[in-house]
């Protein structure tokens, strides 16, 4: 359940530059954290689970 459904669809896949990028926004939105990932962990998790064939 989502208690804040404006603020989630307004913070959704934002994206940095660099570490402080984020340390800075964060600082300036302040509210729960949610997950941090790499553009690594990005693509993979873009990757299908099922193949089909």
């Amino acid at each position: 359940m989502v208690d804040d459904i404006v603020n989630t669809r307004s913070n959704h896949m934002v994206f940095f530059r660099s570490r402080t990028h984020l340390d800075d926004w964060r600082e300036s939105n302040p509210g729960p954290e949610g997950a941090v990932l790499t553009v690594e962990q990005t693509h993979a998790l873009s990757v299908p689970i099922i193949e089909t064939s």
